[in-house]
């Protein structure tokens, strides 16, 4: 799960800041510098945004798996003999043999706690993972992927201010030498996660990658096309 909510952070900050490059570089009269700017902002709204959204997921999600366990403790203390044979029916289900089941039915009836938490598991689906109090650490892994992904569409037009000179390097101008970086570094940032994502799955490694990337840099298109249209209309 954290490294789920890892990927996706990442993805997400970069997608988003790759978009924002494209936006402004597509404005009439920007510069390296109006990226910058609009790039940092958003890189830190996009991450506290996404850490903030992680937060409030996790102690919703958090509430509701303990309204489910005080539930299933009143189930337990009021109407034992019905809970039991939840419990008989769960094990028989996954195939044990009646002798089997009995003695894990007397032996997991024997105590509450482990009583509620099996029943929490394999008759409603919670994991350990959902029945534990949140903490910051998954919270704070997600703010830190998004603003890390956010910085790599920067990347080029951070090196554009703090090196002028390499805008004099080929026949582009400083904003689109720098776009092409962002362009270069966001596909391969996005192709790799894509084909990373796929070492947990059955898909391709190649196809993952081509496909996150696409993903990605669709987005950056629209964002683009988007900007340069209302450039023409403010201007026509």
């Amino acid at each position: 799960m954290i490294l789920e909510n890892t990927i996706f952070g990442f993805m997400d900050g970069l997608v988003t800041n790759l978009s924002v490059v494209s936006g402004v570089v597509a404005a009439p009269n920007t510069s390296v510098y109006n990226v910058v700017v609009a790039s940092i902002a958003a890189a830190f709204a996009s991450s506290v945004s996404m850490f903030l959204g992680a937060y409030v997921s996790a102690q919703t999600r958090y509430k509701f798996t303990m309204r489910e366990m005080a539930r299933e403790i009143r189930e337990v203390e009021q109407v034992p003999e019905i809970e039991r044979q939840e419990v008989r029916d769960i094990y028989l289900k996954q195939g044990f043999t009646p002798e089997e089941t009995e003695m894990m039915v007397r032996r997991i009836t024997s105590d509450k706690e482990a009583w509620v938490r099996m029943m929490m598991k394999d008759e409603l689906g919670f994991g350990e993972e959902e029945m534990a109090p949140p903490t910051l650490r998954r919270e704070s892994l997600v703010g830190l992927s998004t603003f890390l992904g956010s910085v790599i569409p920067l990347i080029p037009f951070l090196l554009m201010v703090a090196f002028p000179q390499l805008g004099h390097m080929t026949f582009l101008s400083p904003d689109d030498l720098a776009f092409v970086g962002a362009l270069t570094l966001s596909s391969i940032g996005l192709a790799a996660v894509g084909a990373y994502k796929e070492r947990f799955g059955e898909g391709s490694p190649l196809k993952g990658a081509l496909q996150t990337m696409g993903i990605g840099l669709a987005g950056a298109a629209a964002a683009y096309i988007l900007f340069n249209g209302i450039g023409y209309l403010l201007l026509h």
